[in-house]
């Protein structure tokens, strides 16, 4: 119950044991107790009765407190890692390589749970990239040229924007249309296109180039280039493959 406190009068108030009870009980509620389970974000706080554990609010902590930031739950400067953290905490950032001696790329995520999905949110890095220069040729079904790929691993599933290009290089006459795409992370082969071609008429060697970018959503796994040509004539060079992430579960 509340501390009231005894008006003492000298010759009149009496040291009396409900008197000097009453003042053992008010040093006793002034002293925390000691709260079983009380949770690493709650103190103990005395409501009127009892010590209590309650969460700090974040208006209840003066600005002049100089909290310093390392006795704060949140991570100012990430370690890379080749997996994203098992148990985020909202605004949480973290750094996915895909190695931590030799990395091909390093990006840089930030956790929120407002997000229904995905709730991690790419804030920047280079994007994972692959590139074979051999001019090859391809018959009229999609497969792999002789040198295969390019092709880029697709470290964990989520929304990405995938770039996918190639130069035509065309040497004759003959009128011809090729066709580049991917498979794998949840994709078959066709199912989207960079094409370029050529309506023939001149024989001079000529380059062209295609190039198609789409926001797409895949799963984990290896993402490869597949490629076709309508009359087998046309060849492929300068092949292209870049996958940049948008946002992860």
């Amino acid at each position: 119950m509340p501390y009231t406190p005894t008006t003492w009068v000298n010759d009149v108030t009496q040291v009396s044991a409900a008197n000097l009870n009453n003042m053992e009980a008010g040093i006793e509620n002034a002293i925390p107790k000691d709260i079983a389970g009380v949770a690493t974000d709650k103190v103990p706080v005395y409501d009127g009765s009892d010590w209590v554990a309650q969460k700090i609010l974040n208006a209840q902590i003066d600005s002049a407190a100089a909290i310093a930031l390392s006795k704060l739950a949140i991570n100012p400067s990430p370690t890379p890692a080749t997996s994203l953290p098992g148990s985020p905490v909202d605004g949480q950032i973290a750094i996915l390589t895909d190695s931590l001696t030799v990395p091909t790329y390093s990006w840089m995520f930030r956790y929120d749970t407002g997000l229904t999905t995905d709730a991690w949110t790419y804030l920047g890095g280079s994007p994972v990239m692959a590139h074979v220069q051999t001019t090859e040729s391809r018959g009229s079904t999609y497969g792999d040229l002789t040198t295969p790929g390019p092709a880029v691993a697709v470290p964990v599933g989520g929304v990405y924007d995938v770039r996918w290009g190639f130069q035509y290089v065309q040497a004759h006459a003959t009128a011809e249309l090729l066709f580049m795409s991917f498979s794998g992370c949840g994709f078959t082969v066709g199912t989207h296109e960079a094409s370029s071609g050529y309506v023939g008429g001149s024989a001079n060697s000529q380059v062209m180039k295609a190039e198609r970018t789409l926001r797409l959503t895949l799963t984990a796994g290896t993402l490869t280039t597949k490629y076709k040509t309508a009359s087998a004539v046309g060849s492929f060079a300068q092949r292209e493959l870049a996958v940049t992430p948008v946002s992860v579960p």
